[in-house]
């Protein structure tokens, strides 16, 4: 009787009880995976943004409370994020220069020119509105000029709290370039004294307004040319088109 050897790759799968992946077979394996990796990876991207997002937002209602009580204790707006400090989470040195302190960052915050490190928080105050009124020179947002120097308006003066920025992700500038200058594509106001918007989230930027909810818009809700998008800077709920490029 001839007795015929079986050939490696059958004794191999014998042994095993489970058969054994080919090259080809470990190559497609690979590809498969690699096309999945792929897909996968935008999709895990856009989310952890969403997530950013969402905790941005998340930070600017809680500083939405301590606006609030600012408000009740004191009857006029903050001027700077330092006054919120005392109705909201602390923040010693350490935490600033470190960035630890939570309330007041940005998790989706990366260092610029216009958004550089070291500052007390990743958003601003709208002090200013669009820029100063022309009868007095006043700024048309929450601050006021008096004899002391700025100070914050009344909480009455605010006309439409539901339409009125107060806190967003900005960072006060000055800046000195010709007017064609792309430097100024963010930065929407005619004031030598101005803000620089920060559009962290896909092109996105996180607003509190007055009332205390927050909104998540575009450039074209922000600083586009629409009177509705312009009134939303200014106490007295107008647009003040002469402050705007």
């Amino acid at each position: 009787m001839t007795s015929v050897e079986p050939k490696p790759s059958a004794r191999l799968r014998d042994q095993s009880g489970s058969g054994a992946f080919t090259l080809v077979e470990a190559l497609v394996a690979v590809a498969v995976i690699g096309i999945l990796a792929g897909l996968l990876m935008p999709l895990l991207a856009g989310g952890k943004q969403r997530a950013q997002r969402t905790t941005c937002m998340s930070n600017l209602r809680q500083l939405g409370f301590a606006t609030r009580v600012h408000l009740d204790e004191r009857g006029i707006w903050p001027t700077h994020m330092m006054q919120l400090e005392t109705y909201a989470e602390p923040q010693s040195e350490q935490a600033q220069r470190t960035r630890a302190s939570p309330i007041w960052r940005c998790p989706s915050w990366t260092s610029s020119d216009f958004d550089p490190p070291g500052r007390f928080s990743d958003w601003s105050l709208n002090t200013w509105g669009s820029g100063p009124d022309a009868t007095f020179g006043q700024p048309l947002g929450l601050a006021k000029l008096d004899s002391a120097g700025m100070t914050g308006r009344p909480e009455v003066d605010v006309v439409s709290p539901a339409d009125m920025i107060t806190i967003s992700e900005m960072t006060e500038v000055v800046l000195h370039a010709t007017p064609v200058h792309p430097l100024w594509t963010n930065i929407p106001f005619t004031s030598l004294r101005g803000y620089a918007l920060q559009f962290r989230h896909q092109q996105r930027a996180n607003s509190l307004f007055a009332d205390g909810h927050v909104e998540s818009e575009g450039n074209e809700k922000l600083i586009g040319p629409a009177e509705a998008v312009r009134r939303r800077w200014n106490h007295d709920n107008l647009p003040h088109h002469r402050n705007w490029r």
